[in-house]
């Protein structure tokens, strides 16, 4: 400051002396050419948007099967649809004839899906090479055998039927045995990416229920390769039957929900780089999440479950679930370096740098919120920057109908962030935005559409949990 006051009296006495001796004219000034200006003005970063409060469902456009007919795969616009019946009770068969669908559906599939692979495998190993496939390989068996016995033999038949037999991480358009294994544990043997979720429950909503929102923020490969096999999977089993949403291939849990309205899904949390990776005596939280779905009946219980498993996972991470009742975040510390597991409710103490939750509102980001966690994560900004977004977006006391809260997620243009802050996924750039409207049990997915220059999100209705 002492520095700009030294340089203003410069300036104004150089005016001083320059006015006493002559008087000062712009005759024959040329002004430089400074260029346009660079800035945007903020407001056209906001936009409003009236998407319909009901959406439509895609026609199938082709069907495949697996010689069995133990899965059965629609191929829609935007998406397929996967029905994979395991009441007959052989999950080998049943992961097996994923596999063999999947060859009759997709004959590119290897060349989506490997490339991506190999992006996650670099970005997780500072050196990619023998040493590093060997560490992986021990890695992904040993997750692999910590599964129960009805996954563990779903991946396995997966793995033996998409690889014929190849072994070995090699770059070849082939999907092997070793790479399959992978594919499947991306978010506990690898990483995931950043994520958020917003629940509002009945006495912010028109429909007088809860409305909830998951928003995906995936790799979505360097040439957005995944977005081609873009997947609404079916478990069909019974009173354990649930649906996931994620990829071709995938038997996982990322973004879930069962037939009685319990919705899940994983977020990442940062901070990890502190502890050292351990896979010995750990398992895979993916799929802990798909059991928790398959075998809880409320929002709580599944809560509970993942928080009794919290040290038993590979990764520190964060599990939003709702149901029509309630909202909850296992905030699902692995190590206490990162923070505590804890089950986060509407009531509980926030950190003090994060703003009180809205009425009726609750939200999730990438990191620990909980009173007393430490901010460890790799998206710090990002994270207090969206929680501030959302708490603008869903202050006040506002009722919204499942279309003004879907415009309401997307009412900012990716660009409102890029400050090299890519925060706020809630529209077309998000992998996928998945919403539950338990007025009418109506489950609607935005998928992410590379190809859509405006930016609008196109939601599509999935799926309808029972009432």
């Amino acid at each position: 400051m002492k520095r700009i006051k030294k340089c203003l009296a410069g300036i104004a006495s150089v005016l001083l002396l320059t006015s006493c001796t002559s008087k000062a004219t712009y005759e024959g000034f040329v002004f430089p050419d400074q260029g346009g200006s660079t800035m945007t003005p903020v407001e056209e970063y906001k936009r409003t948007l009236e998407l319909e409060d009901v959406c439509t469902e895609e026609p199938t456009l082709s069907t495949y099967s697996s010689d069995d007919g133990l899965c059965v795969i629609e191929k829609k616009e935007h998406y397929y649809a996967v029905t994979l019946d395991l009441e007959k009770g052989d999950h080998y068969k049943a992961g097996a004839a994923y596999a063999e669908a999947i060859l009759k559906t997709s004959s590119d599939f290897a060349e989506n899906f490997e490339p991506y692979l190999f992006e996650n495998i670099t970005m997780a190993f500072s050196e990619v090479n023998e040493e590093s496939y060997k560490s992986l390989t021990e890695r992904v068996t040993a997750l692999k055998d910590s599964l129960e016995e009805e996954y563990r033999l779903e991946v396995e038949g997966f793995a033996d039927s998409i690889s014929g037999g190849v072994h070995g991480y090699e770059k070849d358009g082939i999907i092997s045995y070793e790479e399959a294994l992978t594919l499947q544990m991306v978010p506990d043997a690898l990483r995931g990416t950043s994520c958020s979720a917003v629940s509002l429950d009945g006495s912010r909503t028109v429909s007088g229920k809860r409305i909830s929102a998951r928003i995906l923020e995936w790799l979505t490969g360097s040439s957005d390769q995944l977005c081609e096999i873009q997947t609404v999977m079916r478990y069909k089993n019974g009173d354990r039957s649930i649906t996931t949403v994620s990829a071709l291939g995938l038997m996982d849990a990322i973004t879930g929900f069962s037939d009685s309205g319990v919705l899940a899904g994983i977020l990442d949390v940062g901070g990890t780089n502190e502890c050292e990776y351990t896979h010995e005596g750990k398992t895979c939280y993916t799929f802990a999440l798909r059991h928790a779905l398959e075998n809880s009946a409320t929002a709580r219980e599944l809560a509970e479950y993942m928080l009794a498993g919290s040290d038993k996972f590979t990764f520190c991470h964060n599990i939003y679930v709702t149901d029509e009742n309630d909202a909850f975040c296992v905030e699902n510390s692995a190590n206490e370096i990162v923070g505590k597991a804890r089950i986060r409710t509407k009531d509980t103490p926030l950190r003090p740098d994060y703003d009180t939750v809205p009425d009726g509102a609750f939200f999730v980001v990438n990191c620990y919120v909980a009173e007393g966690s430490p901010d460890r994560s790799a998206f710090a900004s990002r994270n207090l920057i969206r929680w501030r977004k959302m708490t603008e977006w869903f202050g006040g006391d506002e009722k919204f109908t499942p279309g003004s809260f879907r415009s309401r997620l997307a009412s900012e243009t990716k660009e409102c962030y890029d400050r090299n802050l890519d925060v706020e996924g809630a529209d077309a750039d998000a992998f996928h935005v998945l919403t539950l409207d338990y007025s009418t049990g109506e489950v609607d997915v935005s998928f992410y559409r590379p190809d859509d220059e405006a930016g609008i999100p196109e939601y599509i209705k999935i799926a309808k949990i029972k009432r």
